[in-house]
């Protein structure tokens, strides 16, 4: 049977409480699986140009935005290690911050991503995403998401949301590795859309049901109909922060996506509790 195991989780850093509230989950997570964990913070290029057209300024900005990168990220490995006994190391880049964390996630063969995010609204967040949700739709691992008003670092429940469509049981595996390190209990969300094809989604839930009792986890199964698949989860979830939802994500890199929201999308910026995005097989 594919095993997915957590040996290496990379965590991007920005120097705010959000990026700190996700690392503090990554480490109970890395105590958990005996993860190491790999720190890193990208330096954006300025956006403005030099008051008197002197780019050796910008120069000098970066590099010392890069030095103060590099101190920041020393002194969390130290701290990691001397508080946590977890094995830390860090890297600095220079440049788009999606591009880098994906570059890193390549390089350092790393098993997940756990990096922060915050509710998104308006136009131009739908119209360029969030850091996050570019990282999920190009990540080759999994990314694990927090959101800014997450308070529980225990995850007793995992939601699997159950579809009529074919994509179901690609995020299994990884549900079990999460479910097994927290004790959860699987709550299979089996959500209707279309009720012409009800018959469908109970081939799947069976499926599901089968599959997971076999590797001995404790399940419950729920069907709901309605027709946003991401509210019927968020509203699933509502008011109970031990709660983490798994989802299979469809990548998507044609120019026309950027104009058009995903349900992965809204559910990673939408949702109060952790999300964890599978990418889907190539």
């Amino acid at each position: 049977m594919k095993k997915y195991t957590i040996n290496t989780i990379l965590v991007p850093l920005d120097y705010t409480k959000l990026s700190e509230k996700a690392l503090s989950f990554a480490i109970t997570l890395a105590k958990k699986c005996k993860a190491k964990l790999i720190l890193i913070n990208v330096v954006e290029m300025p956006t403005f140009a030099a008051p008197d057209g002197n780019y050796a300024d910008l120069t000098y900005v970066i590099s010392e935005q890069m030095k103060n990168s590099k101190e920041y990220l020393r002194q969390l490995t130290l701290d990691i290690l001397n508080e946590h006994g977890i094995e830390a190391e860090y890297q600095t880049a220079q440049g788009y911050i999606y591009d880098n964390i994906i570059r890193a996630a390549h390089i350092t063969e790393a098993d997940l991503i756990v990096m922060g995010t915050g509710r998104m609204n308006g136009l131009s967040d739908t119209l360029l995403g969030s850091n996050a949700f570019r990282v999920v739709n190009n990540s080759p691992v999994p990314v694990l998401t927090i959101h800014e008003d997450q308070l529980n670092s225990e995850i007793s429940k995992i939601v699997f949301p159950v579809s009529e469509d074919k994509y179901t049981m690609e995020k299994a595996y990884e549900v079990i590795a999460f479910a097994r390190l927290y004790h959860s209990e699987i709550h299979l969300l089996g959500i209707l859309a279309d009720p012409l094809k009800y018959y469908m989604l109970d081939e799947n839930i069976l499926e599901v049901e089968q599959f997971f009792e076999e590797q001995g986890l404790k399940i419950k199964s729920r069907k709901i109909t309605g027709k946003d698949y991401v509210d019927a989860i968020l509203q699933y979830c509502e008011n109970d922060t031990s709660i983490l939802v798994s989802i299979a994500s469809k990548q998507d890199h044609r120019l026309l996506s950027m104009f058009k929201q995903k349900h992965d999308e809204k559910l990673v910026n939408m949702a109060v509790v952790p999300v964890l995005s599978v990418p889907l097989a190539a």
